[in-house]
């Protein structure tokens, strides 16, 4: 983890920390919980022959509402059609990486099927992937729900090893780093090296977030 020091006051709702002693050590608190989703993250790959245009890709998807601003790659590659049974060839590549609200989910599925099985022209082959998403909104509600039993085990933990030193408190703690959710975007698994999709990566934060809060004791 990264500390990055942080006044106390960066979080006035809950107040001070207070407590007496003179440890030197780091404090962490976590909580792992699966958050409700709101958003619906699409990966898609295409192939188009070498002549095909960005902004005709681009008008080829139009009909589930891809812009320029969601392109996340485009290349040149050697690649199969049909499952890989056809001759290497070289095409352009291009990845996209959409996020919507959750219930547009089904609409964007099925549209996305259709194209699967038969492409829109100028394309030569589209493959997809998709997860649930928990939004910055969501994990800021989650997070100002733990926060409070987050300092609470903060304070037990300090409690406990000013006990451990014959103290009767410990000191005053401050944060080292907000309890903000770690996101880790996750690899696109089930493409190959040839697949349109190949080093796809979701960016968004999933369902499964976790949140640290780190204290250290302040020197007095």
């Amino acid at each position: 983890m990264i500390m990055v020091a942080h006044s106390i006051q960066s979080f006035p709702a809950y107040g001070q920390l207070v407590f007496a002693g003179a440890f030197r050590g780091v404090i962490t608190v976590e909580r792992s919980v699966i958050a409700p989703a709101d958003e619906a993250e699409f990966l898609i790959g295409v192939t188009t022959d070498l002549g095909v245009s960005e902004q005709s890709v681009l008008d080829a998807l139009q009909g589930i509402g891809i812009s320029a601003a969601n392109l996340s790659v485009s290349r040149i590659v050697e690649s199969t059609i049909a499952g890989g049974f056809s001759p290497m060839r070289t095409v352009w590549n291009f990845q996209f990486d959409l996020i919507l609200p959750l219930e547009r989910a089904a609409e964007v599925r099925k549209k996305l099927d259709g194209w699967r099985q038969k492409p829109p022209a100028p394309l030569t082959e589209l493959v997809y992937g998709w997860r649930r998403n928990a939004s910055q909104r969501v994990a800021t509600d989650v997070q100002a729900t733990l926060l409070p039993e987050m300092i609470a085990e903060g304070r037990r933990k300090a409690n406990a090893l000013a006990a451990e030193a014959g103290r009767p408190t410990s000191g005053s703690l401050e944060y080292v780093s907000d309890p903000a959710p770690t996101l880790v975007g996750e690899s696109f698994g089930g493409s190959g090296p040839s697949s349109p999709l190949a080093g796809a990566s979701f960016r968004g934060a999933g369902t499964a977030l976790t949140f640290s809060l780190a204290f250290r004791f302040a020197r007095e």
